[in-house]
């Protein structure tokens, strides 16, 4: 089953996503990630400091990429969800450490020399809980994600103080539940989350855009087109420019979703889909004129990597390699200017990395 929708960090909406338009048997699989090595994040310092994580780390010196070991754990089987990177000796990566059925939320340090584990906030109730992104800001970084209550799922956001990492409460807008698939920040008052409201409907799953002001997160509007739709990944520039990105169902068909906030309010550019079987799956801004998304297109036949590019009026869909006979997928953005990003992901089972040099988008070996 592909990672359509990166399945790993958004589990329980996009299995009712999915349920919309393949067949039974696909929609009631289990929830896992692709097989083989994946990649899902990357945060980039500069064109010499670059990392990427998923089933393994791995990080970029400016010549090339190697593995990096990550945190030792026992007992449980690390996956990494999200990584955000400050400085040479400074970034932190969050996912979840499974074991059988369960998963309990982990987060990793980067201190220069090894990535070592965060103590966390005392599990939540429920056998599956997990930090699908995090985030630098200000007041110390965001990490968002979800765990199971009494049957439902319940959006989970902790945040570090410069001490520790502190649960902080999160509007959850639906009995069903909901869960956070992204988060970014644009200073310690002001920070955004993104991801899904569950519904008894699995013909009615919304997409959820929460917002911090400081003192509170606050749901806010979003614009939900289609049947189905959620957000995964978010990206800010200023207080009055933010874009997060995701998809949305339409009969039998699946469609590229992108919105921007204003300042004001969230409006909706219209993305060019290649197809009609075609996922968002995360973004990045540099500038008004130069964001990025990433995802997969033709999911359901022969999944291939999709690019799109904002340059500060319209979108527009750029070549991106799919170097493997099987499935490749685009699940990570990161833009440095406007001659170098990267894009992450995986391609017939193994790591892929692709990076952007003013002109077009090549890949670039990676360990595996």
């Amino acid at each position: 089953m592909s990672a359509v929708f990166r399945l790993t960090a958004v589990g329980v909406a996009a299995s009712l996503l999915l349920a919309a338009f393949v067949s039974p048997a696909l929609a009631a699989a289990p929830v896992t990630g692709p097989p083989g090595e994946s990649l899902v994040s990357v945060a980039a310092v500069s064109t010499s400091d670059a990392w990427a994580v998923g089933s393994l780390i791995e990080h970029w010196n400016g010549r090339q990429w190697s593995f990096v070991p990550g945190a030792k754990v026992s007992g449980c089987g690390v996956y990494l969800e999200g990584v955000a990177a400050g400085s040479a000796t400074s970034a932190w990566a969050v996912g979840y450490c499974a074991k059988g059925q369960s998963r309990r939320p982990i987060i990793e340090r980067w201190n220069g020399k090894h990535w070592t584990v965060q103590p966390s906030p005392a599990e939540p109730a429920g056998s599956v809980s997990e930090l699908n992104s995090v985030a630098l800001s200000g007041s110390g970084p965001w990490a968002v994600g979800e765990y199971n209550s009494k049957g439902g799922v319940i959006p989970l956001i902790e945040h570090w103080n410069g001490h520790a990492w502190l649960v902080q409460a999160s509007p959850d807008p639906s009995p069903q539940g909901a869960e956070l698939a992204g988060v970014t920040a644009v200073s310690a008052a002001n920070a955004w989350a993104v991801g899904t409201v569950l519904s008894s409907s699995e013909l009615a799953t919304k997409s959820l855009i929460e917002h911090w002001d400081g003192h509170a997160w606050h749901i806010q509007p979003s614009i939900s087109p289609g049947g189905q739709n959620f957000l995964i990944g978010v990206s800010a520039l200023t207080a009055k420019q933010v874009w997060a990105a995701g998809a949305y169902t339409f009969g039998n068909n699946l469609g590229t979703l992108a919105e921007y906030w204003d300042g004001t309010s969230w409006q909706e550019p219209s993305t060019p889909g290649p197809d009609l079987q075609s996922v968002l799956l995360n973004v990045a801004a540099r500038s008004a004129t130069d964001v990025w998304t990433v995802g997969e297109r033709a999911f359901s036949t022969h999944p291939r990597t999709l690019i799109q590019h904002w340059n500060g009026t319209v979108w527009s869909v750029v070549p991106s390699p799919s170097p493997s006979a099987d499935m490749d997928v685009l699940n990570g953005v990161a833009v440095l200017s406007a001659s170098y990003a990267w894009a992450v992901g995986y391609a017939g089972g193994k790591t892929l990395i692709e990076r952007w040099n003013g002109a077009t988008w090549k890949v670039v070996p990676s360990p595996n």
